[in-house]
């Protein structure tokens, strides 16, 4: 009898049990909100704080623009710096003056020529060419960008987080978009100017992977948040990659604009590695007068070869540029 009574007992709890579970289990309606198969009624779950980016807030930029239009030039090397300022000083506008810093050179290696460029002419420091993109990690991306802006946060007007981004050489794609990104996120919480600069790749005749074509490769590896907070977008041109094309640059301009609406649009950098004399003058007279109608175009060019071919003024190209900068 004793025994009938227990597994009575026993039968009850249990029942009662299994009558909690099944509607405040966590499988049950009514954890669920009593949703049942009413698919269509469920809300989206919440994402977990892993699979939701993290994405900065950035405060507006302390600095100011630099006047529109922006004339150009690139110092790749400060050898024979007192030639280099001479050569900047006697041109007829004020022009900004892309410094590339090299590898294995440190910000105090570039302290006389950045104060010194500064004195006459806007300035734009790129840590990191597109040449020496592989040879950092990450972190030695974001590290290197952290020291430069630290020693030059008061002289530097732009900071290039990446150059010529699509470009093939420049090794693994979600690995460049990682380091562009990092080096966005420092400069943009100093309250500093941001410039992307894009290697102008379209026509059937210039020669690269599909995954590096300008529009599809900014779509698919610039984030969202540089998309919409870059400061600068420049296209990077030379025409003897793709001889055969004649780019339509007031559209080339309106797609680039339509994916960044708030950037600057211009040129990032001009020149030709192998063209004769002729060739050469023949750009800069194209280039640096050239009219695009986007609202927000600025110029730039920043011809690469300023050191090489403008330095001392006495050289031939010099004299063009400054003829162009005073007409």
């Amino acid at each position: 009898m004793r025994l009938k009574i227990i597994l009575g007992i026993f039968l009850v709890v249990l029942i009662a049990f299994g009558l909690v579970f099944h509607f405040y289990g966590p499988y049950s309606e009514a954890a669920r909100g009593g949703q049942g198969k009413n698919r269509s009624a469920t809300t989206s779950p919440t994402p977990s704080l892993r699979s939701t980016p993290v994405v900065p807030s950035f405060p507006p930029s302390s600095q100011p623009d630099i006047p529109s239009p922006i004339y150009g030039v690139t110092v790749d090397n400060i050898t024979n710096l007192s030639a280099i300022t001479t050569s900047l000083s006697k041109l007829s506008k004020k022009m900004t003056v892309r410094i590339v810093f090299d590898p294995g050179m440190h910000p105090a290696d570039y302290q006389s020529a950045v104060d010194q460029i500064d004195t006459i002419a806007y300035t734009m420091g790129q840590p990191v060419d597109s040449d020496g993109m592989k040879k950092y990690s990450v972190d030695q991306y974001r590290t290197r960008f952290s020291e430069y802006l630290t020693a030059f946060a008061n002289k530097i007007d732009i900071w290039e987080v990446g150059n010529e981004v699509n470009g093939e050489w420049l090794g693994n794609a979600s690995d460049v978009s990682a380091k562009i990104a990092a080096a966005y996120d420092i400069v943009k919480a100093s309250g500093k100017k941001t410039a992307l600069t894009l290697h102008f790749n379209e026509g059937a005749d210039c020669p690269t992977y599909p995954i590096n074509e300008m529009y599809s490769w900014v779509n698919t590896y610039v984030p969202s948040r540089m998309k919409l907070g870059v400061d600068y977008v420049l296209l990077s041109y030379y025409p003897e990659n793709c001889p055969e094309i004649q780019p339509n640059w007031n559209s080339e301009f309106t797609k680039i604009g339509n994916i960044f609406p708030n950037s600057k649009l211009g040129f990032g950098e001009l020149g030709y590695e192998v063209g004769t004399q002729a060739q050469k003058e023949s750009l800069i007279r194209e280039f640096y007068p050239k009219q695009i109608s986007h609202p927000r175009y600025v110029k730039g060019i920043f011809w690469w070869y300023f050191r090489e071919e403008m330095v001392p003024y006495t050289n031939y190209l010099w004299g063009v540029l400054n003829q162009v900068l005073s007409s």
